[in-house]
């Protein structure tokens, strides 16, 4: 019985090789887009999941005044919270990030990048330490742990314990002891080279840190079935209780939630990569199920062939489940042979798919890969075959025998339905590609209110501070450098912020937020700021410290018609505002204009800025780099240029715009597909009465006009009813910016128009060789 249900399925193949190739074509590309898409959520998934603690492991973070996260916190505030709290049950306080500082040994100098960590941090954290024991590596003072390739890249092997390193950070220097040597997993979204004991941090930091600075990071263990929502209003009510005068409450969440979801709004989770790894999977079951319902569409749309078969088989004695089961059987061979060609176009797309995601994922080929591929290629065959198996098996033999398929079960109408479902994801993938396409030339050529171009930031790496100076005065020097600069932030989306600023006339209970941050000497200059009132900062007019050069927004909410010359406090100080500038978006343009004030410094800067002419660019920076070397011994010489900086903060919409360009691409050739496979069996179906008419006098350009209308009309109500979801989804996405383009009924048009071209184009061959048919033939057959 197995091995007869078997031959039949294949001789039906072989019988309907068109048919048989487009369903392969459709499933293995689907299949294939599914698993890549599902390698890369479980690979994302498994980010900082490995720790041992991670049902207990929890970091303290806070909602900034403007909706964003803050990972920093007060080490003295989180040290009084564990103290105060019975469900804390150990704490463990870190650097504010990863420092790219220098080591060296007796001979080196090299860059690395680190962390300064309390001493329970490896027995919180599963990082596999191949020298030393958890609890003791960071608890004697200036201890080091370093990581497995950074123990090579110093000394050449890992037996190093109690060897002694000279660690610098800008004018910090201190001997440090090794004491133990760490693996570093690749799922860790913490990427570091070494960890200091925290003793060294609190030395150099001590008076911030008593003064309750948010210069840490804080993660905890608590205690186990904790509820994390009641142990957040202990916090809540200790925060008000003991520093009323907060306005960032910190609250907890799960260490490894933090990868995925990390935007928060209320203490709520509203964002992060988790929507982008949703966008993702939910396109490619898309895809996969457009490829289920072209096989659903051929198989029904080829049932009348299959008729008399079925009519047989039932007369005989064949009962539905044996009837259910051959076209279960077939569904489930054709998705198998599908399978195995997406394994193949899994092994030519990977690399390019790698690149994409910035990942390297590769085929496991362990059981639960095995299985969970077996399981998703069947139960895709299931789909697929579900309606046919079940419809035809349902059918009386007189109705069949008789021809009534079509009144049987309104088959033509769920076949229209699903091409209208297929066409109308289409046009909302044509429509969608379009909009962020558009926006992204948007954000690429609006005014931002400075200059980006042929400007490059250098990271100082720690570099001292006599040192910087130095250099800047050097690299200034070097032809074709139109000048050099310093700034304490990463220029695009580096700034600091505070609410502690006063100013005559400012209402006390009111708590408006600035962006700030420090600048040198003709950093403003070099970035073409333009300048609406007053001045910029001027190595001739001396001391400058005590100065502020605003934006117009700042002025704006401060209340006055021209600032120059009026006094601000800021924390003790008294600061004169010397100068204000157009509005600049420094921020993306999902950010409306903050107000932001700059003070000047020349000291522990984190960028150094040069502007270079565009000809000779590369011997420019060849002798840059030269110069840099020299300065900073054992550091690599790393820029970007403040562009590139730019376009990387909309680096998530590149990625949905290259992956709405491949999905709308993928999506169109697999329902094409479809409407090719259905067209060519309606010119089939009707060859009779195409021979007729032509006999009757009817042109070659009526036959076209005949066959085409029937499938136009239901594209084009596929693209009427995917115009509301398409202005849904396109409106969701475009208020995701402060600034953006305005939704134009072109688009809507355009996208229409495209889909019902694509589907003219695809009918076009078929109903072309059916209506220049010849007559004779037509009624032959």
């Amino acid at each position: 019985m197995i091995r007869h249900t078997f031959l039949i399925a294949f001789r039906h193949f072989s019988r309907n090789k068109k048919f048989f190739l487009i369903n392969q074509v459709g499933l293995s590309f689907g299949l294939a887009t599914t698993i890549l898409v599902l390698l890369w959520v479980y690979d994302e998934w498994k980010v900082d999941k490995f720790h041992q603690l991670d049902t207990q492991l929890y970091r303290l973070i806070s909602d900034s005044h403007s909706n964003e996260t803050v990972l920093n916190t007060s080490s003295l505030v989180a040290n009084h919270l564990a103290s105060a709290l019975p469900e804390i049950e150990a704490i463990v306080n870190s650097s504010w990030g990863a420092l790219v500082s220098s080591l060296s040994n007796e001979e080196e100098q090299y860059a690395v990048t680190g962390e300064f960590a309390t001493s329970a941090f490896f027995e919180l954290f599963s990082y596999p330490l191949i020298l030393g024991k958890a609890d003791q590596v960071l608890q004697q003072p200036a201890s080091i742990v370093l990581s497995e390739a950074t123990a090579a890249k110093l000394f050449g092997s890992t037996d190093i314990i109690g060897k002694s390193l000279q660690w610098q950070w800008y004018n910090m220097r201190e001997e440090v002891i090794v004491t133990g040597i760490y693996q570093l997993p690749a799922q860790s979204s913490m990427q570091f080279d070494y960890i200091l004991s925290f003793d060294i941090f609190e030395k150099y930091f001590k008076e911030r840190i008593d003064r309750g600075h948010y210069n840490t990071r804080t993660y905890l263990k608590i205690k186990k079935n904790t509820d994390p929502q009641i142990l957040n209003q202990k916090i809540e009510a200790f925060i008000k209780e003991q520093y009323p005068d907060w306005s960032w409450v910190p609250f907890v969440i799960p260490y490894a939630s933090y990868y995925l979801q990390n935007v928060y709004n209320n203490r709520e989770a509203v964002g992060g990569r988790i929507v982008y790894l949703r966008q993702f999977f939910l396109t490619a079951i898309l895809i996969l199920f457009i490829a289920c319902v072209n096989f659903i569409n051929l198989t029904t749309a080829r049932a009348s062939r299959r008729m008399k078969e079925m009519g047989i088989k039932k007369t005989i004695g064949a009962t539905r489940v044996v009837l259910a089961y051959q076209h279960f059987i077939e569904a489930i061979l054709q998705s198998l042979i599908a399978g195995g060609i997406a394994i193949i176009l899994l092994l030519i797309f990977l690399p390019s798919f790698n690149q994409f995601v910035n990942k390297a994922l590769k085929l496991p080929w362990d059981a639960f890969f095995l299985l969970s591929f077996v399981a998703i290629t069947i139960l895709t065959g299931i789909v697929s075959g579900s309606y046919p198996a079940l419809y035809l098996s349902l059918l009386k033999p007189h109705q069949i025998l008789k021809g009534n398929l079509k009144r049987a079960l309104g088959e033509e109408w769920l076949r229209k339905g699903l091409v209208i479902f297929q066409f109308g994801i289409s046009t909302v993938m044509i429509l969608s590609v379009w909009i962020v396409h558009e926006q992204m030339q948007f954000l690429q050529h609006k005014n931002l209110g400075y200059e980006k171009e042929q400007i490059l930031t250098i990271s100082t790496n720690g570099m001292p501070n006599e040192k910087q100076k130095e250099f800047i005065s050097n690299v200034s020097q070097i032809a074709g450098v139109v000048g050099a600069s310093s700034l304490s932030h990463a220029l695009v989306g580096g700034q600091a912020s505070t609410a502690d600023i006063r100013w005559e006339g400012k209402a006390p209970e009111s708590e408006i937020w600035f962006e700030h941050g420090t600048v040198n000497y003709g950093m403003l200059e070099i970035l073409n700021i333009e300048l609406v009132n007053g001045r910029f900062f001027s190595k001739e007019r001396g001391n400058e410290a005590e100065k502020l050069v605003i934006n117009e927004k700042a002025q704006q909410v401060m209340g006055f018609d021209n600032a120059v010359g009026k006094s601000v406090q800021i924390g003790e100080t008294n600061y004169e505002i010397i100068g204000v500038t157009q509005d600049f978006h420094f921020e993306s343009l999902h950010e409306l204009v903050k107000p932001t004030f700059f003070r000047w410094s020349d000291q522990r800067a984190l960028k150094i800025a040069v502007k270079i002419e565009s000809f000779d660019e590369q011997k420019t920076l060849a002798k840059m780099e030269e110069l840099y070397k020299r300065f900073h011994t054992g550091f690599p010489f790393q820029f970007t240029f403040l562009s590139e900086d730019y376009q990387q903060k909309y680096a998530a919409e590149e990625k949905v715009s290259m992956l709405s360009r491949f999905a709308a691409a993928l999506a169109i050739i697999i329902s094409c597909l479809g409407l090719l496979g259905l067209s060519s069996f309606m010119a089939e179906k009707r060859t009779k009465e195409i021979g007729i008419r032509k006999i009757l006098g009817a042109s070659s350009q009526n036959i076209v006009r005949l066959l085409t209308i029937e499938y136009s009309r239901i594209v084009i109500l596929a693209i009427l009813l995917a115009v509301p979801l398409g202005y849904w989804v396109s409106s969701k996405w475009l208020n995701s910016f402060a600034y953006h383009i305005n939704l134009n009924w072109i688009y809507f048009i355009g996208a229409g128009m495209a889909t019902l071209s694509i589907a003219w184009l695809t009918m076009g061959f078929h109903t072309f060789k059916a209506a220049n048919f010849n007559p004779i033939d037509c009624l032959s057959e």
